[in-house]
Parts: structure tokens; sequence; C-alpha cells
């Protein structure tokens, strides 16, 4: 059976909270056959027939499918259904998002999120990646509303009710996963035609000057995938939809893109420069998308990382080129940061498993598919050669467009491109989990790189071993020009002829997915060099890399402290954030009879960069020197403690209270988590007000996620009980509760919340995002904690979270052995 076009009708009835539809479903029938199998979750079907002729209908609830029990001989024929169903109440399938309008009133939209499989909760459908159809849409619009869909409006039809039925074109093929709409009070913003394609940004009333920026940003993006991939975009039009409850950050429907609002919603004026670069690569990663995903699609779910990973890869190439003074490239370090600590863990997963039911895919929806698997794609990139890679691409778009491929059909076509054995080297990174430690060893002019499998210390399961095909870069780094060398190191070890006078440097640019262990001298020299000697990238990496190898319990936090000592003239954004991530992390070991003097050090480090740079903005100073002020304000408040910095930004969050204008962003961002920090009741009240009246999305996010940040278990009480009474949308509160969990001060008391009100969390929480939340567990490092959170979660299962759940507790052990080998000793060296 083999489905080829959807005509398909639908009808909400928002007093109800339920909706109704027809499908006319056209389909081959490629044999005769006596039943035909489709999916469906939770419809009614009221009437079926198949060419015609009225079919017997049975479900399957547990497998979400639905049986027609019909005779069809061969052939062509048409499958109509009408159906029934209720609006989903955990954002995905067909759901409602609710708001209040700027009088006060409750307003809802009727929205979906399809992927991965929801479709068949709104529609009978064969709701497989594989399944390829087109699409006409017709949708029944109550009055005062509006509606989008995948493909432009063709007509109106006027009901005497005052309601409309809007008629959309059909759609190019592609799969169920990728149908949307959205039916409500929407408003819209110009239309900008983008070499034919026209965009606009969706909302709701009461956000409609906030969509110039991603206006700017999506005609930008647009412009650059279809240069880069050399393919015209594929559908007739783009909305960018703005929708208030959405589980996801946004979802790739062709031409009907659903966004959290903060990510698309954007007032430059009060927004920093983070939040804004976070906004476009979420723009830029959807887009990416139309033609990674929608125009080429993966054959099953098992593919998914691989569009994941792309559109992550190919979002901070489009950010990078349209603002190349964000340095986009070397912010992924976090990122990697991230994806490296989890796949350091025995119960890492390979980048590609087998996928055997489409739940078993939620996994895949993970730091391991979006930043590992973008981190592999860039360094196959760089060791291909940017232009190879390109041309690689171009062809294997234009030899699977409209299709579904495999992964092996990607390494192909550069295999082709680049003359390059590049399925024998991916087969290794993608179907095995963990990377390679690179070992250098020197033995007088000589260095000798080996590799084995990168683990973390204590975390109380042993990793299978492995050895990869690693692209490795390296430089010599001496009085004359250092020329990048290149190798791809395999199971048995090589020796490099060092210059004489010359520093090694291996992994040059960072670009290889891989840890690099010196010996400890060797790591002294490289953080003395002068700033800018190394690149931005690669004085990431080597600090980095001593954290790693402080977690495999290769080094010490003595030492890596000194090393933090050592590089305190860094002058890179990107870098100091790493550095203050470290010490908050070393903050957090020491006893609380030396804080006093950790706080100190902590505050040597610190200061004389802030010192440097000002407390007072400068015009038209470089956008990294503003988010570097306020990351430094914000570790000098809360990780040194200094009084003075943490009044001025009581101070100034007054100011910015009066008028946001007033204060630059960042600054304003970083003193509302501080004030937090120090904040008492009424302080609290404040926020809450904020969080409450602020119309702005960012903003509100800040305030919100600083009520997790306060002292007093009384006040984040407070906060715990708002999410208990609806007053925290669902989409943000599995993220809040995995704040709260990191707050030195009232985390464990976060955790007793979270199990005394585990059953009504676990219902009224989106599913996909209960693994995300327990992530913050991993802060809670004391012996008590990890028994009692692995006691816990043992008999507490969370259905599709198991691997992220193994993969918390294993942090967690690795974290509490940290802690229980270095704590005495960062102690007894901070007290001197």
């Amino acid at each position: 059976m083999v489905p080829h076009h959807y005509c398909l009708s639908i009808e909400p009835d928002f007093a109800e909270e339920s909706f109704s539809g027809t499908v006319e479903i056209d389909v081959e029938v490629t044999e005769p056959v006596s039943s035909i199998v489709l999916h469906n979750d939770g419809l009614d079907i009221t009437a079926a027939t198949v060419g015609g002729h009225a079919a017997e209908v049975s479900v399957d609830p547990p497998m979400e499918q639905m049986i027609l029990h019909v005779e069809a001989p061969a052939g062509a024929t048409t499958i109509s259904l009408s159906f029934e169903g209720r609006f989903n109440d955990r954002l995905v399938g067909f759901y409602l998002s609710t708001f209040s309008d700027a009088a006060g009133t409750e307003r809802v939209i009727a929205t979906t999120q399809f992927e991965a499989p929801h479709a068949r909760k709104a529609f009978p459908c064969w709701d497989e990646p594989a399944h390829k159809s087109t699409f006409e849409i017709s949708l029944r619009v109550p009055s005062g509303m509006e509606a989008v869909s995948n493909a432009g409006e063709v007509r109106r039809d006027s009901h005497g009710d005052g309601s409309h039925t809007v008629h959309f074109a059909r759609t190019m093929v592609m799969s169920t996963y990728l149908v949307a709409w959205v039916i409500g009070p929407l408003v819209f913003s110009e239309t900008r035609h983008v070499d034919g394609v026209p965009l606009r940004v969706v909302s709701r009333a009461g956000l409609a000057d906030m969509t110039a920026f991603a206006l700017d940003a999506a005609e930008f993006g647009l412009r650059y995938f279809a240069d880069y991939f050399d393919v015209a975009y594929p559908g007739d039009k783009v909305d960018l939809v703005a929708i208030p409850d959405f589980a996801f950050g946004a979802m790739e429907n062709l031409g009907c893109i659903t966004f959290r609002e903060a990510l698309l919603m954007v007032d430059p004026h009060v927004t920093t420069q983070t939040e804004m670069q976070r906004a476009v690569d979420v723009i830029n990663h959807e887009l990416a998308h139309m033609w990674f995903g929608d125009l080429v699609t993966m054959v099953w779910w098992n593919g998914i990382w691989l569009n994941e990973a792309f559109a992550t890869f190919m979002e901070m190439k489009c950010t990078d080129a349209y603002r190349p003074e964000w340095r986009r490239w070397a912010d992924f370090g976090l990122s990697r940061t991230a994806a490296f600590t989890t796949d350091a863990l025995a119960s890492t997963r390979p980048i590609e498993f087998a996928v055997n039911t489409p739940e078993d895919s939620e996994g895949m929806f993970d730091i391991l598919t979006y930043e590992k698997g973008a981190a592999v794609v860039r360094m196959l990139e760089q060791h291909l050669g940017e232009d190879r890679f390109r041309d690689g691409l171009r062809a294997y778009m234009a030899d699977n467009a409209y299709g579904n491929t495999e992964t092996t059909d990607l390494w192909d076509a550069l295999e082709a491109s680049s003359g390059q054995p590049v399925r024998k080297m991916m087969d290794g990174w993608i179907f095995h989990g963990g990377f390679p430690l690179i070992t250098v060893e020197f033995d007088g002019a000589r260095a000798t790189l080996a590799q084995r499998r990168c683990v973390n210390l204590g975390g109380g399961t042993e990793a299978s071993p492995h050895t990869w095909d690693v692209p490795l870069r390296y430089r010599q780094i001496g009085p004359g020009e250092s020329v990048v060398e290149r190798l791809v190191l395999g199971s048995e070890p090589v020796t490099i002829d060092l210059d004489a006078d010359s520093l090694f440097l291996l992994n040059a640019a960072g670009a290889s997915f891989v840890r690099v262990f010196y010996p400890a001298d060797h790591v002294e020299s490289l953080a003395s060099l002068e700033v800018g000697v190394l690149s931005e990238v690669e004085r990431y990496a080597l600090l980095d890399d001593a954290w790693a190898n402080l977690l495999a319990g290769a080094t010490t936090s003595t030492a890596f402290l000194t090393l933090l000592e050592a590089m305190a003239a860094e002058t890179s954004c990107s870098v100091w954030e790493r550095m203050i991530h470290a010490l908050d992390d070393l903050s957090r070991l020491v006893d609380e009879e030396t804080k006093k003097a950790f706080t100190d050090i902590a505050h040597d480090i610190l200061s004389p960069m802030l010192a440097n740079l000002g407390l007072v903005p400068v015009r038209d100073e470089p956008h990294g020197d503003r988010r570097l002020r306020a990351d430094l304000v914000k570790a000098i408040g809360t990780i040194a403690e200094d009084p003075d910095v943490q009044a001025e930004c009581q101070r100034t969050v007054s100011v910015g209270r009066r008028d946001a204008t007033l204060v630059e962003p960042s600054l304003m961002a970083a003193a509302v988590h501080v004030a937090a920090h120090v904040g008492d009741e009424a302080d609290f009240d404040d926020f809450v007000a904020e969080y409450h009246e602020n119309t702005n999305p960012q903003e509100q996010l800040r305030y919100l996620f600083a009520l997790t940040r306060f002292p007093s278990d009384e006040l984040t009480g407070r906060f715990r009980q708002m999410v208990l009474d609806g007053d925290v949308r669902s989409q943000n509160a599995p993220f809040a509760l995995r704040s709260a969990l990191t707050n030195p001060a009232t985390g464990t008391q976060t955790w007793e919340f979270m199990k005394s009100n585990w059953d009504r969390l676990m219902t009224s929480l989106p599913a996909g995002s209960i693994g995300r939340m327990l992530e913050g567990l991993t802060s809670l490092d004391t012996p008590e904690m990890v028994n009692d959170v692995e006691s816990f979660l043992g008999t507490h299962p969370v259905p599709g979270a198991e691997k992220i759940i193994d993969q918390v507790l294993e942090k967690q052990r690795v974290n509490a052995s940290l802690r229980s080998r270095e704590s005495q000793r960062l102690s007894s060296f901070v007290a001197g």
C-alpha cells in the first residue's frame, strides 16, 4: 500500500476542546489485500470507505494502528475517513496553547507538533518518514481567527456563523511528521519576498513589533542555504510561527516553521547578544532542515541524527556568515564540552543506533545527536576541505531530492567528491559510542601520538575499548611561520619529528572531536604563551582538555586551579566562559571553612579583566566585550561573592526595571542573576511581578529562571509551588526545575519536592522534557544523594528517557568521585 496524496479537512471545537475531520488518501495498492493497516492514536473513526465501499474498522491501541477490513484489488484507489478527536494535553499532536491578551482575557491557539511520530494523533495516516506524500489541507476557522499551514492559501469560503474555511495549496512530497497547521488570533508581519519566496513572521497580538529581527535573519538564511546547497527553496512560502506553548525549541514543518516565542520574537534593545545569537541559530537550524530533512529525508527514525546533526552544523555556518563578529565557531566550544562530558561516560551511546519503534527515536533528541553529531560533521568537513565537502553535499541533494536516504548515501557522495574513504572513517564515529583521548609523549626531538578511549573516573562501569580513524591537525610553534600539518591516527602510535626550538600543538584549530593529554610541563608552556599565539579555539581546548583530565583522574584540582591563574590574562569571551564554569565547579568542592579563601582566589583571577573592561559599557565596543563584562560581573557576584558588585547589581536591576533601555541587556541579565543570588523576599516578589507582567519573551524567562537562584528554601519553595499551580508554562517548567536542582543552597530540597510530587509532574509536563529536567541531579554529588537518586529512579522509570537517566546517574557518580578525590586536597591548598 503506497500513499500518494492526502486531502485533509480539520474543524476545531475550542469550547469542547475537540476536533473533527475528514481525509481522502489516494493510494496505490500493489497487490490485492483483505485489510489495510495505517496509524491512528486515539481518534474515533465515524465513517470509512475504500474505493467507495464501506469498510469495517478495528483498532490496535498499543500499536497506535487501525485496520480497515475490506477487499481491495491491486491498482489506484481512495481511502475516505471521517474522524473525531480530543486536543492533546502534552504539547504533541494537535493541542491548545493559551495566552492572555492586552485586556487580560485568555485566548487560545490550536497548533500541531508531529515529530516523532504524532501526526497519527491528528489524522489517520501512514506516519513513517519513508511514506512521503503530497497534502492539501483545509481548515475551518472560527470568526476573528486566522490560520496557516505548510503551503500558501489559495481561497476562503465564508459560512453563515462568521467562520470561514481556508484552503491551502498542494505541498511538495513530504513525510507526515512535517505536516502542520495553526489556528488562532494570529497577526502577520510584513511579507518579504526572498528571491520569489514569500517570508512572514506569524505571532499573537502584542508581539508584532518584535518581528524585524527574525525577518532579517531568515532572509539571509534562505539565500545562504539555497546558494550553499545549489537548490532553490523547495516550498512555496515560509511562515515563521511563534507559539506561546511549545515543548521543543522549534520544528521544521515545511513552510510553517513553529517556534517558542523567545526564540523568534526579539527586541534587540533589551535582548542580550547571547539571546539574539540563540534565536538566529534556531532560525537557521530550521531553515537548513527545509533542505536537509524536508527535501531529503531519512528512511527511518534511526537516521534522525543526520537531520539534526547536519542542521546544527549548518546553523553555525550560516550564523557565522551572518554575523562574523559573533565568532560563532569559537562559541561552539561550550556545546562540544557538554557533548564530551556525556560521551566520556560508559553509558554513552552511538550517534546512530537501531530504532525498532518510533518511541525509541525519542532517545536521539539529545546532546549526542546535536552537538557531538555536529562536531563530527565539522571534523569531516575540515578534513576533506570545505569546497570538496560542499560539492559532495550538493551532489547528495541533487541525487536524492524529494526522496529518502540512509546515512551511507551521504558518505558515498562525499567519497565521490573527495576521493577519501569517508564511509570507513565515519562508520567508526557514528556506530560506536565514545571518542579518543590522544596522548602525546616526548622523547628528545620526537613526539609520539597514541589513542585510547576517553573515560571519566568514578562512573562505576567499564567502557568497552575502541579505536578510531582520527583525522588530526598539528603545528609546531617556533620563531618561524607555524604550518599546519595533517595526519590520520589509527590504532598504531605515530611518531613526529619536532623542529628545534618549537612548541608542539596537537588538534590545531580544535577541528577534531578528541581530547589531548600532554605532560604537565607542556601544558604550562602552552598556557604561558602570549594571548594570540594560540587561536581562541585552541586556548579553549587547552583548558577544556585539562578539565577532562581532572575528571579522568590524570591531574589534580590544584594543578587545574594553577592553570586558571596562569590564564587570567585571557581576552576571549568563550575561553572566559569556560574558565568561569570551571571556577564554579571548583567552588563546590571546597569545604565551608575554606570557602572564603577560595572566593578570594576567584576574585583575584576574575577582577583584573573586569577592571580592564570597566563596569560601564562603551559605545560601539565589540560584542564580545559586552558579553565578557556581563559574565565577569555574574561570576564575581556569585562565585567570588564580592559585596560591592552584588550591591551594584541590585542597583542596576532597580534602574533596568524602571526603564530597560537604560541598561545594556547583557549587563542587566547578569545583574538579575546576581540580585537573585543574594535576594530577599521583597526581591522575590518583585521578580515574580516582572515574570507575570513583562511582555518581552526573553526578559520574562530571565526573571523566571532567577526565581530558581534565591538562597532561601522558603523562597525557592514558592517557585516550586508556582510549578504545581500551573503558573509556569509546562514548556518551561522542566528546565526551571533543572536550574533549581543546581542551586547549591536549595537543590536537595528541590529534589525532595520532585519526589513528593512525582506523579503529578510526570502527567503535567511534556514527556520529552523529563529527562532534561533530571540532568540537574548531577549537581547533588554527596554519597547520600547518589544513593537516594539511584534508589528513587530505580523504582520510578521514565519511558523514553532510560538512556538519559543512566547518563545522569553516571555523571552524578563521576562528580561524587571527583569530590571524594579532590575536596580535601583543594581545601588544604586554598587554605595555604
